[in-house]
């Protein structure tokens, strides 16, 4: 055999060794037929969560005994869960806020709550945690239409309210207070190149949906999406809320719209962040678990109620407060379940948050109002803030210069406001519009496509016209809004500031600890192969080169 083959040979079979002692032992071999009761539930919650409430379920009294199952979590985006449910393989939707579930109710995609333990734990709540149903003025349960109103078809199984999160290092370092109203994230002070705010898309975060559904009621329709529009043009959109989350953890960004437990995990976590829940500018919600459309499998049922029943049990609502997720629950006797170990050791923290968020005074927030325009709302979103981003933030670039220069004043800035959130399109997107079209922007995807360019294009030219002005603005530029159209309306920037920082005291400077990490590197073991694979080639290496030299 020639030699140097044989040094190639030699070579080969190392390396087979090599790997096969780093622990790959090639392909695994099929597996006989799985015999394990998977449960599909539809889910908006994050892994962390759901997994530990799933091992918490499964070694509960609450679980079936002798029974093999799986409870399969599908975390698909809500635009595919009517397709997904008319399958008829998931039992359970679990998170996501009333809007959605109010919605799937509508469509016919939930089945009523008729297990007898469940509904005698919803009546010791109703008894004795709830008042007239709701918590904090939201319901935590939703009956049916009038020809089944007495039917209980979703039931919350956590309490969630909306806000933001800071940096407070980074707040500081720009010399910014805390904002203490969404009106403050609008202000052209609150511009930079590299954006102190971040916020998730409306199409891909139901939380952040939420919160822009909330600007729109408590300041109204077309002053609401000026203070969106604005937001937006100060503002990183990710396109979801874990990325808006983990760049305020990080202090990437000052400022990022979180729902609450985002904020607590935050807050308590990393020194530098605090959760800011806007007085009398937000909401608590409930977080509805309920059974879908399914094919009635008796076995899947089963295991579906108990677990519902574990999940708004004193036991399960417990496991909210384990470290991996820290949920409001749905009652107050969770504290004292939880368990006094390690992974519960915020349980007093979280008690404290628990009573200030009841505490809180939110708006009145109108669920069928919200349902009526909600794909139409989170279309117009895309299209005319997301998909004409870059034109928005050349717009509160020169807002910021004009503000800066001392030639935009509050009258001005409330103007611009109501300016930007004059409706675009033809027919103009007003509220009745938004709801006259909710349905066809859920269901017509010509529809919508159509739509969402002519929004997008009418947006970009607003945006080009308002840009101009600002950059030659002079003390009567009025941005098309007389005085008469801003009479008796309620400027949210009177007597409004923005400094200096006047947050809560804070040691270092926030961010990365300044350690370092080496990321990608093969350590132990793995590391002492590759060398070794790489040494026994330098012989072969050298031949070659030596062969090569002299051709």
């Amino acid at each position: 055999m020639n030699k140097r083959l044989q040094e190639f040979l030699a070579i080969v079979i190392l390396s087979v060794f090599l790997i096969s002692a780093s622990g790959y032992m090639g392909p695994v071999a099929a597996s006989p037929e799985d015999t394990t009761i998977k449960v599909y539930i539809l889910t908006r919650h994050s892994s962390s969560l759901y997994r530990t409430v799933e091992s918490a379920f499964k070694t509960s009294n609450y679980a079936p005994q002798g029974v093999d199952f799986d409870l399969v979590f599908q975390t698909l985006d809500i635009s595919v869960w009517k397709s997904v449910i008319d399958q008829g393989n998931t039992y359970l939707a679990w998170g996501g806020g009333p809007t959605l579930f109010d919605d799937l109710l509508k469509d016919g995609y939930l089945e009523p709550i008729t297990d007898s333990s469940i509904l005698s734990e919803i009546k010791y709540l109703r008894e004795n945690e709830w008042k007239n149903d709701t918590i904090a003025g939201s319901s935590m349960i939703r009956n049916g239409t009038a020809t089944n109103s007495d039917k209980i078809y979703w039931v919350g199984s956590a309490i969630a309210s909306f806000g933001y999160t800071v940096c407070t290092a980074v707040l500081k370092q720009l010399d910014l207070q805390i904002p203490r109203g969404w009106q403050y994230l609008a202000h052209p002070g609150y511009y930079f190149d590299n954006p102190v705010i971040a916020i998730g898309s409306s199409a891909g975060s139901t939380s952040n949906t939420r919160i822009y559904e909330i600007i729109l009621q408590a300041f109204g329709w077309e002053l609401g999406w000026g203070i969106l529009s604005m937001i937006a043009g100060n503002a990183l959109i990710t396109e979801g809320s874990t990325g808006a989350k983990r760049a305020v953890e990080e202090c990437n960004v000052g400022i990022a719209n979180t729902i609450d437990f985002y904020g607590f995990d935050a807050q308590l976590e990393h020194p530098n962040n605090i959760y800011i829940l806007p007085n009398n500018q937000s909401i608590v919600n409930a977080d509805p678990i309920a059974f879908t459309k399914n094919s009635g499998d008796p076995q899947k049922l089963d295991i579906a109620r108990k677990f519902i029943n574990f999940v708004i049990s004193a036991e399960g609502q417990a496991v909210l407060l384990h470290n991996n997720i820290k949920r409001m629950p749905i009652r107050s006797d969770a504290f004292d379940k939880a368990p006094n170990t390690d992974e519960y050791s915020h349980v007093d923290d979280l008690k404290e948050i628990y009573q200030n968020t009841l505490n809180n005074q939110g708006i009145e927030f109108n669920e069928t109002l919200s349902l009526s325009y909600l794909n139409s709302m989170i279309y117009y979103w895309e299209a005319t803030l997301h998909e004409a981003h870059n034109e928005l933030r050349d717009l509160m670039k020169s807002a910021r210069n004009a503000h800066d220069s001392n030639k935009l004043t509050n009258k001005q800035l409330f103007k611009l406001a109501l300016a930007l959130g004059k409706p675009v399109g033809s027919p103009a997107f007003t509220e009745k519009y938004a709801q006259q079209i909710n349905e066809q922007m859920g269901s017509d995807e010509a529809f919508r496509t159509t739509k969402q360019s002519e929004w997008k294009e009418a947006a970009k030219h607003k945006y080009a016209t308002l840009k101009s002005q600002l950059d030659s603005i002079t003390s009567s530029t009025d941005f098309g809004i007389t005085d008469n159209e801003i009479s008796g309306l309620k400027n949210p920037w009177e007597n409004f500031t923005l400094g200096p920082y006047d947050g809560p005291p804070v040691e270092g400077v926030g961010g990365p600890d300044g350690t370092g990490t080496t990321k990608g590197l093969i350590p132990g073991f793995e590391a002492i192969v590759l060398l070794l694979g790489l040494s026994s080639l330098l012989p072969f290496i050298k031949r070659r080169r030596k062969t090569t030299k002299g051709r």
